[in-house]
């Protein structure tokens, strides 16, 4: 439970100096280091623990943005379930297909964002205003997102070993039931 605790900080932690980073000079070049946290965790965790692993960060970028806690919730729970999928197909302890999946993870988190935003824009434009009001499209998204997500991808491919050993992390981590333990003797 302690363990779980320290992700919250750290994830708490990652998202702040994300918004703070963006906010400087770094702008649209900042790093999320929220989303590369999860994206490190999600890679090596148990799949009983990633639904947990998505509330927690879900809550931490809730706790630090003016996004929507539910559609923060769905981003996050869509990255874990995305991660799941990928461990299958590829080895994620390796550096480069975690960059490439914190990438795409960037990408489509920020382009759900976006589009839930939109959405609320929408509701509550009158018919005359929303006609003079121009959403940016998939495609502005991606590119405005690019540099982050780029970013992120750097972060991640240097630091995921890092990031898997910070303190109350390297022990959800290197958690086992007593059976799968006992069975590798």
């Amino acid at each position: 439970m302690l363990a779980w605790g320290a992700l919250a900080l750290w994830s708490v932690w990652g998202c702040a100096l994300s918004q703070e980073l963006a906010a400087s000079s770094l702008g649209r070049f900042t790093p999320d280091l929220g989303l590369a946290l999860l994206t490190s965790l999600a890679a090596c965790l148990r799949t009983r623990d990633l639904g947990l692993l998505a509330l927690v960060f879900a809550q931490a970028r809730v706790a630090t943005s003016i996004d929507p806690p539910f559609a923060t919730l769905a981003a996050a729970l869509g990255a874990v379930a995305f991660v799941r999928i990928l461990r299958v197909v590829f080895d994620l302890s390796r550096p480069a297909p975690l960059a490439l999946a914190s990438a795409l993870i960037v990408w489509s988190s920020e382009l759900w964002l976006s589009q839930i935003a939109g959405v609320r824009v929408r509701e509550h434009l009158s018919r005359a205003a929303l006609d003079s009001v121009e959403l940016a499209s998939i495609w502005e998204v991606l590119a405005r997102t690019a540099p982050s997500a780029f970013t992120t991808a750097v972060v991640v491919f240097a630091a995921a070993p890092l990031l898997r050993r910070l303190p109350g992390a390297s022990v959800l981590e290197g958690a086992h039931s007593w059976p799968l333990v006992a069975s590798r003797r």
